[in-house]
């Protein structure tokens, strides 16, 4: 199964970064101002193999997913960070590069 995680950060050493089952809502303009600069938030979308029996309840924004202990219920984060260590049943199938960092 293929699924979809839809990620928010700004070009910035150390910015936020925001991940989602959900897409953001792009008509409001995010910012964030580092000294005396404004940079705009990118908005990304990455795809993430997930196992086969795994179910996305996108109200709860969780993946459900059976796992040794029982099913377990993942956030959008621990979704990205299992795919990105290619754990069992999790790998990322496409992220867009990520752009360089203005020097400063």
């Amino acid at each position: 199964m293929t699924i979809t995680v839809y990620r928010r950060r700004f070009p910035v050493d150390g910015g936020p970064v925001s991940l989602s089952f959900v897409p953001f809502d792009r008509r409001p303009r995010y910012t964030l101002v580092v000294g005396d600069r404004v940079h705009e938030s990118v908005f990304e979308e990455i795809d993430i193999v997930a196992p086969a029996e795994a179910k996305l309840n996108r109200i709860t924004n969780r993946l459900s997913c059976l796992s040794r202990m029982g099913r377990i219920r993942l956030t959008a984060e621990q979704v990205y960070e299992k795919a990105a260590l290619n754990e069992v049943g999790f790998r990322i199938a496409y992220e867009p590069p990520l752009e360089p960092y203005p020097s400063r």
